[in-house]
């Protein structure tokens, strides 16, 4: 077989590994494809020190067949929420026992400074994704 020949193998296989690997990963976490379903409720908001954004803690219903996924994320001022874009810590459950606290990075300028969000949560069952940088905002995490 041809190095071309090879390297298409290769590259379908690739992407039938990762199509694979999608549809896993939506099963096990059972979120659908579609999330147009879904209902968000924001539990709470949380202005940053700066007025530059919002901290939103959300509760994701998508149905009898699914659990409750709670949500952390950042919207900007003037910008509307997009779950996909603006969420950065997703657990398993309502979201009632999370809160947010803004605090001054003590590491930046005060030209360049933005706070840093710390998220204080219970242990979940579940934790689905959990950054710690989101667009110019440092996250931190605090389990009690």
């Amino acid at each position: 077989m041809s190095a071309a020949g090879i390297s298409a193998v290769v590259c379908s296989s690739l992407v039938a590994v990762l199509a694979l690997t999608a549809v896993a990963m939506a099963v096990l976490c059972n979120c659908p494809a579609d999330d147009s379903h879904c209902r968000d409720d924001i539990v709470r908001e949380v202005p940053s020190p700066n007025g530059r954004s919002v901290g939103l803690v959300i509760r994701r219903n998508c149905g009898a067949t699914a659990p409750f996924v709670a949500a952390v994320g950042i919207r900007l001022e003037g910008r509307t929420l997009d779950f996909g874009r603006d969420t950065f810590f997703l657990i398993k459950g309502e979201g009632k026992d999370i809160d947010l606290v803004w605090r001054d990075s003590p590491f930046l300028d005060v030209a360049q400074k933005f706070p840093i969000l710390t998220v204080v949560y219970d242990k979940p069952a579940w934790i689905y994704r959990q950054a710690i940088v989101w667009g110019m905002e440092r996250i931190a995490y605090h389990e009690r």
